[in-house]
């Protein structure tokens, strides 16, 4: 019988579908992605599902710790606070896949940012770039996700 992959479904922006939906894009359980952060036997699946629901969110080291075994940029994964104003790209970048028929020109961002944000500008830039190469077919959907999750902004 053959195996079919499909993409997981982002429920919302909050951190714990974030962490549900790069667990599943990486075709892991709960319990393995506890195993792999060395969270105690017993309480790794409970853990895990729990900073999914949002019921518990995951300190700044544990996150670090699943963003290296995920292999994937932090940032992603981390809880926003808008302090830095990358947080920003970060949130669109998921908001695609929330609402896939959102469209986000970025000739249109000097509307939200001014001129001193102009490392989301030069992001947005970039991010239209990739998103240009998927339509012409030159990347796929997988390796414009694997891009979204692990590239990381200068």
């Amino acid at each position: 019988m053959p195996v079919f992959y499909t993409k997981p479904v982002l429920r919302d922006l909050s951190q714990g579908a974030r962490i549900a939906y790069v667990r599943q894009f990486r075709h892991m359980t709960q319990e393995e992605l506890g195993e792999k952060i060395e969270m105690s036997p017993g309480r790794r699946r409970n853990r895990i599902c729990r900073y999914e629901r949002g019921t518990r969110n995951p300190k700044d080291d544990r996150v670090e710790k699943m963003a290296e075994v995920l292999e994937i940029n932090e940032a992603m994964i981390k809880s926003y606070d808008f302090k830095d104003p990358m947080d920003i790209v970060y949130i669109l970048l998921w908001l695609e896949d929330v609402s896939p028929d959102y469209i986000l020109k970025s000739s249109g961002a000097e509307s939200f940012v001014n001129n001193t944000s102009t490392c989301i500008k030069k992001a947005l830039k970039e991010w239209q770039s990739v998103k240009n190469k998927l339509k012409k077919g030159e990347i796929s959907e997988t390796e414009y996700t694997e891009w979204k999750l692990t590239h990381i902004w200068e």
